[in-house]
């Protein structure tokens, strides 16, 4: 027969999962909710960093993080781009074998708060993505969504 002292001890409560919340949860909302004010430069073209102030972009980017998931964020996003077909075309009959013409042309614009009005401010790619702290890559992914369906990627 076995004898008391064969049956473990515990001292200690078993380990149990916790009820409330998961680590990558908390990372998640993390990630989603901790973009940042990209850095000025200047540009030729539409004098990005001339048309709004440093407040404008504040407000815009905290609006931005507010947007509870990554979805919600990409359709507030989608809302700025503007897909236009292409302008102009050139041919090149000597390339036409290897040419892969372009089928969507892009506008960017920010919507800023002046006056107690909202108005469209255009901007160019790289303040696009500095406005917002997202990543070309991110833009792309819209853009090919929006090429596809009209809508952004859910």
């Amino acid at each position: 027969m076995a004898d008391e002292n064969d049956a473990p001890v515990l001292t200690d409560r078993p380990k149990k999962r916790k009820s409330v919340g998961r680590q990558r949860d908390l990372a998640k909302k993390a990630r989603v909710s901790n973009h940042v004010l990209g850095e000025d430069y200047s540009c030729s073209r539409f004098q990005c960093f001339q048309g709004t102030t440093h407040e404008e972009g504040e407000a815009l980017i905290n609006a931005f993080n507010a947007l509870e998931s990554k979805d919600s964020q990409d359709s507030f996003l989608s809302s700025l781009i503007k897909v236009e077909s292409v302008a102009r075309r050139r041919p090149r009959p000597e390339l036409e074998d290897r040419a892969k013409p372009k089928h969507r042309s892009y506008a960017f614009h920010i919507k800023v708060q002046r006056e107690g009005v909202a108005k469209a401010v255009p901007v160019c790619l790289k303040r696009f993505c500095a406005m917002f702290g997202i990543t070309h890559r991110r833009v792309r992914t819209i853009q090919t969504a929006l090429k596809k369906t009209g809508e952004p990627k859910v």
